[in-house]
Order: structure tokens, then C-alpha cells, then sequence
């Protein structure tokens, strides 16, 4: 899985000629960071079987929000568009994307949580960065890099690895 994640980050370093060094730094936080949050949302599951993945949505939004607010007191006003100056194709795609990647994607991922096997849930996380690559394709309408591939085979081989290894 993290040859995947470098195969992708080769991809960068080919088009900008430098690593993006940051921006890794900052994603393996914030990996780290989200499957302390899975682990912790399942044992909150388990301590209270009655909280539903819609209640445990709620929750999150609101610390989320909360936390936005307290960084949208900080930062310069210019940093963010107003709902004003948008149009309306702005608007509805902003609504959109909001309501599918925030939402309806972290919902489904509680639903998951509360249900499912936490590392094969990890491992299925981690095929954002192909379904984001992929999504690029299609949208650019372009075939899809070497790189791309070679990360794409890297996945399955770190996926089949990890169903495997419930069997042996």
C-alpha cells in the first residue's frame, strides 16, 4: 500500500521535478490521524451499541465545524469566497461535492465502522488515491499514466496480501 503512495508521489516529483515532501508529511498524518479516529469510532460502537452512524455523522460534523470556526477566526477573510460572489453551477457543485464527500461519504464509512473488519476497512480507504487518479483521468479524458498503473498494481498486490493473510 505505501508503494502505491510513493508510486504516486514519483508521479508528482516527474511532473514538478522536486518531492512534494510537505504535502507526504501531511498526508501520513493525516492517515494516522483518521485511523485513530476509525479506531476510536469503533469502540465507541461497541461501549454504546445504540449510537447510530447518522448520531455518530452528527457528532463529527459538528466538532468538524467547530473546529473551522475557530480556524476561520484566524485567517485572513480574503482566504475564502463568499456564498455571494459564487454563481450558481459554483454553488450547486459546491453543494454537491459537500453533501457526497462529506455526508454521504462519512456516513457510509460509520455504517462500515460499526460493522465491518477495521483493517480490511483501512485497506479499502486506501484506494482514494486510485479512484481520485482514475476520476482525473476520465475528467481530463486522458488514458492513464505508467505510474498510475504501476501504483494500481501495487494496491492489489498489498490488498491481496492483506485478504490473504486471514486465511493463512
Amino acid at each position: 500500500m505505501i508503494l502505491c503512495l510513493f508510486t504516486f508521489s514519483y508521479e508528482g516529483f516527474r511532473k514538478n521535478g522536486h518531492w512534494e515532501v510537505r504535502g507526504l508529511l501531511y498526508a501520513l498524518i493525516g492517515v494516522c490521524l483518521d485511523s485513530t479516529s476509525a479506531v476510536g469510532t469503533k469502540w465507541a460502537f461497541e461501549q454504546a451499541p445504540t449510537i447510530s452512524p447518522l448520531l455518530g455523522q452528527f457528532l463529527r460534523c459538528g466538532g468538524a465545524l467547530s473546529v473551522l470556526y475557530v480556524i476561520y477566526l484566524f485567517t485572513p477573510k480574503s482566504y475564502f469566497v463568499p456564498w455571494t460572489q459564487m454563481n450558481n453551477r459554483e454553488r450547486r457543485t459546491v453543494f454537491l461535492a459537500s453533501f457526497i464527500g462529506t455526508f454521504l461519504a462519512l456516513f457510509l464509512s460509520l455504517s462500515a465502522i460499526k460493522t465491518g473488519h477495521l483493517p480490511s476497512l483501512a485497506a479499502i480507504g486506501v484506494t482514494c488515491p486510485l479512484f481520485s487518479g482514475l476520476f482525473e483521468h476520465l475528467y481530463e479524458k486522458r488514458w492513464p499514466s505508467r505510474t498510475f498503473l504501476l501504483a494500481t498494481g501495487f494496491f492489489l498486490i498489498g490488498f491481496m496480501i492483506l485478504i490473504l493473510s486471514d486465511y493463512y
